[in-house]
């Protein structure tokens, strides 16, 4: 992270950041010293990311939630509707290889 990171940031953007890009499980206190946050803050913001379905929690590790990581990817290259969300492609074999 850029040294500045800390005057341009939020602790809980900080916090947010850190664990939206970890691979793998990682605890509060790895989480904290990554995001230059002291623990209370980023047990805080992680609870709230686990709430929202962002975060899944083992005991004392925290991991991105996968499956909304695609959920939202999906999202993100479909298109949305009134009646939802629409992926642009019909069938799996197009989704590997998009329209041009």
């Amino acid at each position: 992270m850029p040294d500045d990171w800390t005057e341009v940031s939020t602790p809980e953007e900080r916090v947010h950041t850190i664990a939206e890009s970890m691979s793998g499980s990682r605890t509060v206190e790895w989480i904290a010293e990554q995001a230059e946050v002291d623990e209370e803050t980023a047990q805080v913001v992680l609870a709230t990311m686990v709430d929202a379905g962002t975060l899944t929690r083992d005991g004392d590790r925290y991991e991105v939630n996968e499956y909304a990581a695609v959920a939202d990817y999906i999202r993100d290259i479909g298109e949305e509707t009134e009646e939802g969300i629409l992926i642009p492609w019909e069938t799996i074999d197009e989704f590997e290889s998009p329209p041009s």
